[in-house]
């Protein structure tokens, strides 16, 4: 019986769990990663009960074979750790997780179980609960202005990651704008949009603020419209003239923080970003090859980070110059794919988030955040599904 409901039951599943997945993120990184990885193991399970055959296939196939050396290479880094080999094993599961994944989106967005617009609509649904919760905090707490929002979120363990997410969400809400042919959706969504744009610059996190900056670029160049023009800007100054009515005390939050941020020394400017990365750099000098498999920051205790706020140097230290080399290789390949195909509108909106995700990730964690990683592969496998591209 269930069966016949089989395309239905999963397709549901995946929205529920994509609507779900950024209030399973915690307070600390590494429980979140794999808390975060592990629950991506009961979607496989899930898949597998009712297309087990069927995907299999669709994973073990000789056009994938970049993705399998990829994770060769992150699994001999890992085995041969000379760090702590338990910790390092939990970095390795991350990354089998989150590309496992992206074979679970390709799968179902390209035999049309799951459609990549509604997708979208959970992502952006997910991003205005987290608005209303952080305003039901802001008016039911005593001392709002105060309050350590920086750390003190109930689904984040920073602020500066769950402006990551938001932003995410954003982009998600803004194309299902401009997709709206009706204008009552099209207000809706970019209803939503103003507010969690208006929360991003409440946030005062600049990594995001890049991200969101070189997203709507992208978008700007494929869409040039000047009615976009002029929606996309309203949403932007009522989004920060809105965030100017929840000003804190704290000097992390705010539109103005970039601001403040230029009267202090260089490394204040990077909120410490700079001695992080000296750091990383010298114990990558170290073991360059295959670096020191997965959470090596964290083992490292560098600065008391968890991650080495820079995607490149995430990827040096933890994966090493090999490691590195065919993410580069593997990057290489999804841009000619995205200079050969037609680019409809699914591949761009696809594209664009991405390019959010990794622009911003040059600053902050986003390549060590299992939420963040699963989103790239989610939406690189949609490309790939729109592209009907057998290979991922």
């Amino acid at each position: 019986m269930l069966i016949n409901y089989r395309d239905s039951i999963v397709g549901y599943f995946f929205y529920f769990y994509i609507f779900i997945l950024s209030f399973i993120v915690g307070k600390v990184s590494f429980e979140s990663n794999f808390n975060t990885s592990y629950s991506v193991i009961y979607l496989v399970v899930f898949l597998i009960f009712f297309y087990g055959k069927d995907f299999f296939s669709s994973i073990f196939s000789c056009n994938n074979r970049y993705i399998f050396f990829l994770i060769l290479v992150f699994s001999i880094s890992s085995f041969s750790t000379p760090l702590d080999f338990f910790k390092s094993m939990i970095g390795l599961f991350k990354i089998y997780s989150i590309v496992l994944f992206g074979f679970v989106s390709y799968f179902l967005i390209g035999r049309n179980i799951v459609d990549i617009y509604k997708v979208f609509f959970c992502i952006s649904m997910s991003g205005i609960v987290h608005v209303l919760i952080v305003l039901w905090m802001w008016f039911t707490l005593p001392d709002p202005k105060n309050y350590d929002w920086v750390s003190g979120l109930y689904f984040s363990n920073n602020i500066r990651n769950f402006a990551d997410y938001m932003s995410i969400s954003f982009f998600c809400s803004f194309v299902l704008m401009i997709r709206s042919d009706e204008k009552i959706f099209k207000f809706l969504f970019g209803f939503v949009s103003f507010f969690i744009l208006a929360c991003i610059f409440w946030s005062g996190s600049r990594t995001a603020y890049i991200g969101v900056f070189f997203g709507l670029l992208f978008v700007f160049y494929y869409f040039s419209s000047f009615k976009l023009y002029v929606q996309t800007s309203l949403i932007i100054i009522f989004s920060v003239l809105s965030s100017f009515l929840f000003l804190t005390n704290h000097s992390s939050l705010g539109f103005f923080r970039a601001y403040y941020k230029l009267q202090v020394s260089v490394n204040e400017i990077s909120s410490g970003r700079l001695a992080v990365y000296k750091d990383v750099l010298e114990y990558f000098s170290y073991y360059p090859i295959f670096g020191y498999g997965g959470e090596a920051v964290k083992q490292l205790s560098i600065y008391g980070r968890a991650q080495a706020h820079n995607n490149i140097l995430q990827i040096l230290i933890e994966y090493g110059v090999v490691g590195l080399i065919f993410v580069f290789i593997l990057s290489f390949k999804f841009f000619m794919d995205f200079y050969h195909c037609k680019k409809s509108n699914i591949e761009i909106f696809s594209i664009t988030i991405i390019v959010n995700i990794v622009f911003a990730s040059f600053f902050n964690g986003g390549f060590y955040y299992a939420i963040i990683l699963i989103f790239i592969c989610l939406f690189l496998g949609g490309f790939y599904a729109a592209k009907n591209i057998k290979s991922f």
